[in-house]
């Protein structure tokens, strides 16, 4: 319009550019040619810059990849990504069965001749995934005051998709993955360090873990209070799965019987001598997929019996052996197999009397349980014959 024109400087975004001035102009419409300018119609010198940036991103193991995002820094005029040409590309090398820790992630794929773009990659952050935790040992045992005492704990553990507290999270991992220690609530020490194998083959979220320690007990410890702490790939340390195991000394009582109960025969006599050691026997014997099998304990580490009116309770924590009898040479499969039963003695009729059993292996997992409900054995009726707490 006649206005003359002079070459000047203008600050754009922080940065100088050299662009062309009318003189006289208003100064609110400068930002305007100075976009004009960072986009290249013609009157600048250059392109604007433009940061691409990955979002950091966090997932628990097992759980699918969450959406990856990005940020865009220095798009100018109100521009949109869509100006950019091109796809978007964030992509990370974790996968969702990925162990916890932290991967890359990376990001690339567009362009644009208004911009000159630079790219920031990000991390995807693994973490843990909650397990739960359910500690199946008796919660009675009797050990001899100042004598060593093996104590066998057992466990139950899952992933969190396989229970009720679920929430949704459909996502199973494999809790094999998972580590188990067990720990003395009253000093927060590990008692023992258990490996843990799965139920069924079929299914990775639930697994039995089976584990033995060594402790003195004095005469006045009266109970010991239990813990368990999940590790590695999930993550689980709750007072809500807490157990209090009730410790007493060796009694005079002792537990007799033979008979069936559904999932197999039973014959047992175990009391305490003189000399507080548990002698006797206990023997199981039980039929699966048309093989013969037995589990035979000349001893036991603590036979702990509560009774009551109509009997009692024993409780037997030991080792046996685990023998397939279907043929005349039996086959060991088993020297040392950690077993729990539990016989109560509920009076007469014998049929309100019950026994329950569990076997496991030292590596995870377990061999026989009577009436698993998915978390532990549980008791049968006796069907034939007797069993006797006094």
């Amino acid at each position: 319009r006649g206005i003359p024109l002079i070459e000047d400087a203008a600050h754009v975004a922080g940065a100088a550019y050299a662009m062309l001035w009318h003189v006289g102009m208003d100064a609110s419409v400068a930002p305007v040619i100075a976009a004009m300018v960072v986009l290249g119609t013609g009157l600048g010198l250059t392109v604007a810059p433009l940061l691409i940036a990955a979002n950091p991103a966090t997932k628990q193991y097992s759980d699918p990849l969450p959406q990856l995002t990005a940020t865009f820094t220095g798009l100018v005029l109100g521009e949109t990504p869509a100006v950019l040409t091109g796809t978007l590309s964030i992509t990370t090398s974790a996968t969702p069965l990925s162990a916890p820790g932290i991967y890359p992630i990376a990001i690339g794929g567009l362009t644009s001749p208004n911009y000159a773009i630079a790219y920031s990659g990000s991390t995807l952050t693994v973490t843990p995934e909650d397990a739960r935790i359910a500690i199946t040992s008796p919660l009675l045992l009797a050990a001899t005051p100042g004598a060593p005492l093996n104590v066998t704990l057992t466990a139950t553990v899952k992933d969190i998709s396989a229970t009720a507290d679920a929430n949704g999270d459909a996502s199973a991992g494999d809790i094999r993955n998972a580590t188990l220690a067990f720990v003395d609530r009253a000093t927060n020490n590990v008692l023992c360090t258990a490996p843990i194998a799965l139920i069924a083959d079929d299914d990775a979220r639930a697994g039995v873990a089976t584990c033995t320690f060594t402790r003195t007990f004095g005469s006045s410890d009266s109970s010991l209070v239990v813990g368990a702490r999940a590790g590695n790939y999930y993550t689980r340390d709750a007072a809500a799965d807490d157990v209090t195991i009730a410790i007493a000394p060796p009694s005079q009582s002792f537990v007799t019987g033979s008979g069936a109960i559904p999932a197999g025969k039973f014959n047992v006599d175990l009391k305490y001598d003189k000399n507080g050691a548990v002698k006797g026997s206990f023997t199981f014997s039980y039929e699966r997929n048309g093989r013969k099998y037995e589990v035979t304990a000349a001893t036991a580490d603590s036979l702990a019996i509560a009774l009551t009116a109509n009997g009692g309770t024993a409780a037997i924590v030991g080792t046996a052996t685990l023998r397939d009898v279907t043929s005349s040479s039996p086959v060991v499969l088993d020297p040392a197999a950690p077993f729990i039963a539990i016989a109560t003695d509920d009076g007469e009729p014998s049929t309100r009397d019950s026994l329950s059993l569990f076997v496991s292996k030292k590596s995870g997992g377990l061999w026989f349980a009577t009436s698993w409900n998915g978390e532990r054995a549980t008791p049968q009726f006796v069907t034939q014959g007797n069993l006797q707490v006094h």
